[in-house]
C-alpha cells in the first residue's frame, strides 16, 4: 500500500490507519492477529488515544509488541491526548497524564510517529 506524508518533514503513513478504540475487548492473542493481519494487509498506521478502551488499549497494545518486537520497526503510531474521560483510571492532573501517557508501555518515550494534542492550553500545563 502507498504511503503518504502529513507533513514535508514528517513520517510516512499508510493510505489507511487502523483504530484500536475497541481492542480492549478482544483477548491478546486476537489483537497480534490484527497486528500482523493490518501489517500484512499493508496498513502500516495505528490510531491510538490515551482514553481508547478506558485507558487500556494502549498497554495491550504495548503488550502485544512486547511479545513481537519485531514488528514496531513495520508500524506508524498515532496517538492523541487531551480529553478527559470520566474513568476511575483517569490521572487528576493533565500534565501527569501525558507524561503517564508518553513513558507508558506503548510510548516508553521513543515510539510515537505522532502525538496529538486535544487541549490547546496543555502548554500552560508545562
Amino acid at each position: 500500500m502507498q504511503k503518504i506524508k502529513i507533513h514535508p518533514e514528517g513520517p510516512a503513513l499508510s493510505r489507511l490507519v487502523v483504530g484500536v478504540w475497541r481492542w480492549h475487548t478482544v483477548s491478546a492473542q486476537h489483537v497480534e492477529v490484527l497486528i500482523k493481519t493490518s501489517i500484512a494487509s499493508g496498513i502500516t498506521s495505528f490510531d491510538h488515544a490515551d482514553i481508547y478502551g478506558n485507558y487500556s488499549c494502549e498497554e495491550i497494545f504495548g503488550n502485544a509488541l512486547r511479545g513481537s518486537s519485531s514488528l514496531r520497526n513495520e508500524m506508524e503510531i498515532v496517538t492523541k491526548c487531551g480529553i478527559k474521560l470520566l474513568s476511575d483510571k483517569r490521572l487528576d492532573h493533565l500534565k501527569n497524564r501525558i507524561s503517564a501517557m508518553v513513558w507508558s508501555p506503548l510510548g516508553g518515550g521513543k515510539y510515537f510517529e505522532n502525538l496529538i494534542n486535544y487541549n490547546v492550553n496543555i502548554i500552560y500545563c508545562f
